[in-house]
């Protein structure tokens, strides 16, 4: 069973395991959950304290409001961020994969936050564009009843 935290308007799922220094929280990419991980959360808590968490609208966290903002990587920070507060870990390490990885840097820039981030094939968030894009998409996942959103989104992505 997951343990929860409330940020703002959001209830954070996540899960910890073993002790030891330095701390480490594993953040998954887009439309991934904190399974993802699973090996890896398993392995360092023989040695350390980890954490796993689902983002924000994500796996069994809750979904905030679809205003605009709601789903750029600054928030995503601040998910784990609350996580890392709540699971009493002091500058962790943040290993994100392809969203979780742009996240893990995000949380890096905060002086002070963590001791170091490990991007594993971050993804491309390079462009207000791209960013914004993201975020539209989440909400026409919301409203995407009969699937053909994703089918063209998927579609869009092979030659």
């Amino acid at each position: 069973m997951p343990e929860f935290v409330k940020r703002d308007d959001v209830e954070l799922a996540y899960d910890t395991a073993g002790s030891g220094d330095p701390p480490i929280v594993f953040v998954h990419g887009w439309a991934c959950d904190r399974s993802y991980f699973a090996p890896q959360f398993e392995h360092f808590a023989g040695g350390h304290a980890v954490a796993s968490l689902d983002l924000h609208g994500h796996g069994e966290s809750s979904r905030p409001d679809a205003t605009s903002g709601a789903y750029d990587i600054d928030r995503f920070a601040d998910d784990v961020l609350a996580v890392a507060e709540a699971a009493g870990f002091d500058r962790p390490v943040v290993v994100g994969h392809s969203l979780g990885g742009v996240t893990a840097l995000a949380c890096a820039a905060r002086p002070g936050a963590v001791r170091a981030a490990v991007m594993v094939d971050p993804a491309p968030i390079v462009s207000e564009s791209l960013t914004a894009f993201l975020g539209q998409a989440a909400n026409e996942m919301e409203t995407d009843t009969d699937g053909s959103w994703r089918t063209a989104f998927v579609k869009g992505m092979f030659l």
